[in-house]
């Protein structure tokens, strides 16, 4: 006797009807913890807003320069035929040395003092602290014995002309002092004589000003880990300078001021 089975795929049973997630049934999922979604997607868009909010923008900054390798006229010639925002660089036979000593920080150093970059103006904002160049409502004069490690302090204005300046800190020290002076004034103070002047922005002291004088050689090397110089291409003699900062304008004056001095560097020695 012989045994037979056909496999007519009838009275199979279907899993398909039971394995189907409808797509009403998702809505009703998601509608039913819908103000857990809300707050979740709320909460993430209120922290991308105050990152955003606390967190100044960076900008970057190139310029081009070129090394005078031959005679000042030749020179001249080429820069006839180049872009109107190429400068000239004075310098020496290999163009790898240019590159080193461009990036110098004693050479940072220089442009940092001539553009007293070593003082920075915090202003105190609604939860952040935002940085200030070029609207800063004070500047800030050394009058001696101020340290070269470097101190802070903070500003308020107590309007006529008159200033408060409390939460000094000198290297590790911190002082709990306030003195209250007029602008123009020499003020004797933990971190030594200071003298403070009103700028043309003077009508905007409305928040309290975090005033940090930096040591010049330490404001310089992190100008020039900002700093890269690299050759446009092998066959040239062309540099490009690229410098990121949070102010275009200062990023440009440092660029320009490093050239400059540089060649002042040049012609000296």
């Amino acid at each position: 006797m012989t045994d037979r089975y056909t496999n007519s795929g009838m009275g199979q049973p279907s899993f398909s009807d039971e394995n189907e997630i409808q797509f009403q049934d998702i809505v009703k999922l998601v509608w039913s913890h819908k103000w857990w979604y809300l707050i979740s997607v709320t909460i993430c868009l209120a922290a991308a807003v105050f990152y955003l909010y606390r967190t100044q923008k960076v900008y970057t900054r190139t310029q081009k320069v070129l090394i005078d390798e031959s005679s000042q006229d030749a020179t001249m010639r080429n820069l006839g035929v180049a872009s109107s925002g190429m400068m000239r660089v004075r310098g020496m036979n290999s163009t790898a040395n240019e590159i080193e000593a461009i990036t110098s920080p004693d050479l940072m150093q220089e442009v940092v003092e001539r553009l007293s970059l070593e003082t920075r103006y915090i202003e105190d904002q609604f939860l952040r602290n935002v940085e200030m160049f070029g609207n800063n409502p004070l500047e800030l004069q050394l009058a001696g014995n101020n340290p070269q490690s470097g101190f802070s302090f903070k500003v308020s204005n107590l309007e006529d002309g008159k200033v408060s300046l409390s939460d000094f800190k000198v290297k590790k020290n911190k002082y709990r002092q306030t003195i209250e002076a007029r602008l123009g004034d020499t003020i004797q103070t933990p971190a030594g004589a200071l003298i403070l002047w009103p700028t043309d922005s003077i009508g905007n002291f409305k928040h309290d000003v975090r005033i940090i004088n930096y040591n010049s050689m330490s404001v310089a090397k992190a100008y020039c880990a900002n700093l890269d110089v690299t050759m446009v291409g092998k066959e040239t003699t062309v540099l490009a300078m690229v410098l990121e900062d949070h102010f275009p304008s200062r990023a440009s004056a440092i660029l320009t001021t490093l050239v400059d001095v540089y060649n002042e560097e040049w012609i000296a020695n």
